[in-house]
């Protein structure tokens, strides 16, 4: 991989099967960041275009494919950056791989192209790549791409969300899951076809639903493709209503929810965690707090649960989890005037502070992000459930403590509005219907289950009557006093209630 374009080369027979979901392909047709030609190759090869475009930031890249297209005609090469280059014409076909990297390890200039298309300062240069394909189209025209699908429910990425809607519409979307297709990279792709119309018909989902090599898969996948058969040995085919808000997760599958539901921030408040930006300096042993008087031991030192100590329901192993913590009323370094240790250590480690990336209104001892504070403080030694923002876990996602602690930046808190509100909920979301409710319909990446205080916010949860809800409180109860985690009771009451 080429670190500043985030390079992975397609697979031919993946390029192939692109390029055959285009009903375009013979007229002017653009291949942005083509890299080492894949797509541009098997156009110039099969296709009768009536122009070929590509562009190319990286120069060796462009100079490879500059060699091999000399004496072609209607065929044009840039090396330039895809996002600030201007065009002289709109097309009917862009094609690609587009590189996939996130704004902090970009170039200036470039992140503030980005900014200036997605609307954001965060997110993915993928993003920018695909708002910048949509304002290039032909009315009509298609938009056909191999990418990470975490921009269906990133909150950076509600603005191509929109743009998508209201400019057009997806045909067709293949759902590659866990399937292997790049090297040394993760496996969270999916293949879209969206044109520029204002059609919103039914979307076809082709989700991959077996382990298999890529080579063995696509063969099938082009197989289903072209005999519309609705499913096979690798690939489940179905329909889905098309996409018509931004601010929800996209989700692709046909899971039948409960009907009588509501969102979960009606029965709680959901925090996300502190961010300190330097583990090796905040994080203390027990040598670092020798060196602090006790009362600064009493104002700065905090224990921090981790995603780690997420462990089957319950908080575990959070002892050497001691912190320096640095809270925004720290402005100044008089401020420290009384905590003479407490500055020493941090300015002895300025060096390596002073490098993280950090807003230009803070300062280098302060932390990253200190967020929900009030939200912990307020509910230190009150029962509140405890789930990592990122697991590879297949089921117990969410625990339960009333730890007086601070959750870090790898968690989330979810408190409800009162202490049977926060059983219920316990109950609910480590039940096997939401467990298959959220693998289906929740955020992910390949085999990774993805938490964020908006999709928790947003998220749907059976809706039961009183008697069912203090069953579930009870049983939550009994659970939390015998440190005994089993939900059988509770799924078989869910079953019954979602099955009237």
């Amino acid at each position: 991989m080429k670190e500043q374009i985030a390079y992975y080369p397609t697979p031919i027979e993946i390029v192939q099967l692109m390029i055959s979901l285009s009903n375009n392909k013979n007229k002017n047709v653009l291949e942005a960041g083509f890299g080492q030609g894949a797509f541009f190759d098997e156009l110039i090869n099969n296709s009768e275009h009536k122009t070929l475009t590509g562009i190319e930031l990286d120069t060796t890249f462009f100079n490879e494919q500059n060699n091999k297209i000399k004496n072609l005609n209607n065929t044009f090469l840039y090396n330039e950056d895809y996002l600030n280059h201007k065009f002289n014409s709109k097309f009917d076909l862009i094609i690609g791989n587009p590189p996939y990297i996130t704004n902090d390890n970009l170039h200036p200039l470039i992140k503030t192209k980005i900014k200036e298309l997605t609307g954001s300062g965060e997110g993915n240069i993928y993003y920018a790549f695909i708002l910048k394909s949509i304002e290039l189209l032909e009315e009509n025209g298609e938009l056909i791409y191999i990418l990470p699908y975490d921009f269906f429910f990133n909150t950076y990425a509600k603005q191509l969300r929109e743009k998508m809607i209201e400019e057009g519409s997806f045909e067709l979307i293949i759902d590659l899951g866990d399937l292997n297709i790049f090297k040394n990279a993760a496996p969270e792709t999916i293949i879209f076809k969206w044109k520029k119309n204002k059609n919103k018909n039914n979307i076809d989902v082709y989700k991959y639903i077996n382990k298999d090599s890529y080579t063995n898969v696509i063969p099938s996948l082009t197989d289903i493709l072209k005999t519309k058969i609705l499913t096979n040995t690798h690939f489940e085919h179905f329909t889905i209503k098309h996409f018509n808000e931004s601010d929800k997760i996209w989700a692709l599958s046909n899971f039948n929810e409960y009907k009588n539901t509501q969102s979960l921030s009606k029965l709680a408040k959901v925090g996300v965690g502190i961010v300190n930006g330097s583990e090796e300096i905040f994080k203390l042993d027990n040598k670092d707090i020798l060196l602090f008087s006790q009362d600064e031991i009493d104002i700065f030192v905090r224990t921090f649960i981790k995603a780690k100590n997420v462990q089957n329901n319950t908080i575990k192993e959070i002892e050497n989890n001691k912190y320096l913590f640095i809270s925004k009323e720290f402005k100044t370094e008089k401020d420290f005037f009384d905590y003479p240790n407490v500055w020493n250590y941090l300015f002895k480690n300025k060096e390596v502070l002073s490098k993280r990336y950090i807003s230009k209104t803070s300062n280098w001892w302060n932390y990253l992000a200190i967020r929900n504070k009030l939200l912990m403080d307020e509910n230190l030694d009150r029962f509140k459930i405890i789930v990592p923002n990122m697991t590879r876990k297949t089921e117990n996602w969410f625990s339960i403590t009333n730890l007086p602690y601070y959750i870090a930046g790898d968690t989330l808190m979810i408190k409800g509005n009162s202490k049977k509100d926060t059983f219920l909920l316990f109950g609910i979301l480590n039940s096997q219907y939401f467990n298959l409710f959220y693998k289906e319909k929740g955020a992910k990446k390949g085999k990774r289950i993805i938490f964020n205080q908006k999709v928790l916010n947003e998220i749907n949860i059976p809706k039961f009557n009183t008697t069912t809800n203090d069953f579930i409180v009870n049983e939550v109860d009994n659970m939390i006093k015998n440190n005994n985690f089993d939900f059988d009771l509770i799924n078989n009451i869910i079953k019954k209630e979602l099955s009237k």
